[in-house]
């Protein structure tokens, strides 16, 4: 049974595609940033019924060295290029026999893309952002397991004003899907 305090961290491998509609004064482009990366998530809750249990939730992903297409051509953005993505939310598990688990988190995200010690495309909204989540946990004492589980998910954001006045060359849309596999120790 998963009763009282529930604390989570687990890690593991991602991959991600996110697509960027920019609307600039030279006309529509889109571009996708995909590839592998390193994904975290941190949850800290309670247990509202024995095997319910309500989270806020941390989620981040970060993709090293991304592929980027655009007009149908495909480059190497660079060993220095990081493209992260972050989700802050709440969170519901629900537990089944066996360990099994289902859960949902939804909340506010966001992207940052850095080159070197450069960040890139930093006045973004938060927008929406939702993960659900597939797994299985083991008790390994009576209070702390282990767990693994399947993620998919996506972001959503966008420039935080429209071109005006010649102040702004572009207005971007990004949104993400991203797919992990994460292992984690909890306490429940």
């Amino acid at each position: 049974m998963h009763r009282g305090i529930h604390l989570e961290f687990a890690i593991g491998p991602a991959w991600n595609s996110i697509q960027d509609d920019v609307n600039s004064d030279k006309g529509p482009v889109t571009r996708e940033f995909s590839g592998a990366g390193l994904s975290w998530e941190l949850r800290a809750g309670y247990s509202i019924i024995p095997n319910l249990v309500l989270t806020g939730d941390i989620l981040s992903t970060t993709l090293y060295d991304p592929h980027l297409e655009s007009s149908q051509e495909t480059y190497m953005t660079g060993q220095d290029f990081t493209a992260n993505e972050t989700m802050i939310g709440g969170g519901i598990t629900w537990y089944i026999p066996a360990d099994f688990y289902a859960g949902f988190s939804y909340g506010l995200g966001n992207f940052r893309f850095k080159n070197g010690n450069t960040i890139l495309l930093s006045d973004l909204d938060n927008g929406n952002s939702w993960n659900l989540r597939l797994g299985k946990h083991w008790w390994i004492s009576d209070m702390w397991g282990i767990n693994c589980s399947a993620n998919i998910g996506t972001t959503e954001a966008q420039t935080s004003s429209d071109p005006c006045c010649g102040l702004m060359a572009s207005r971007d849309h990004l949104r993400s899907y991203r797919f992990s596999i994460l292992a984690g120790i909890g306490l429940r």
